[in-house]
């Protein structure tokens, strides 16, 4: 199975299949940063923590999926994608820290809700899934292949 076909499954929020093109995503996560800043210039109190803190996290799914998106696209090619992958599951881990830090007495899964956090914990893992899944399948390909290396480097 390729990194591009293990985006299917997972919650319909994650699934890259639902929609052709990453743009959307980015265009959705912009969308739903202006609105957080709207919010944000409102100064509504407290009861407005929870609305805040989802629609952040609804942004950074989006945005985190348009940048996956390239990631996949280019099946995790160049030295930086480690590290790539490693900043996506830091930002991806964002909203929870978040809503520890705001002192909240209240767990993630209550303010975010059941289906954000589930969301979250899915894309984290698919991406490191693929990531992991593309480094073998690479080096699987460079072992099985050593004998035509070899031949390229007699010939030049």
């Amino acid at each position: 199975m390729s990194s591009k076909n293990a985006r299917n499954g997972g919650p319909k929020c994650c699934a890259g299949a639902l929609c052709s093109s990453s743009g959307v995503f980015l265009a959705k996560g912009s969308a739903a940063l202006e609105k957080l800043k709207d919010l944000c210039k409102e100064g509504k109190e407290k009861a407005q923590h929870s609305t805040i803190l989802q629609l952040y996290t609804q942004a950074v799914l989006d945005i985190t999926y348009f940048e996956e998106s390239q990631l996949v696209d280019e099946d995790f090619a160049g030295e930086s994608s480690l590290q790539k992958v490693k900043e996506l599951i830091c930002i991806l881990s964002d909203p929870e820290d978040l809503v520890r830090e705001c002192s909240i007495n209240e767990e993630p899964v209550n303010i975010l809700s059941t289906d954000l956090v589930e969301c979250l914990y899915w894309r984290k893992g698919a991406l490191l899934y693929m990531y992991c899944h593309t480094a073998k399948e690479r080096s699987e390909w460079m072992r099985g292949n050593i004998a035509l290396f070899k031949k390229v480097k007699e010939i030049s």
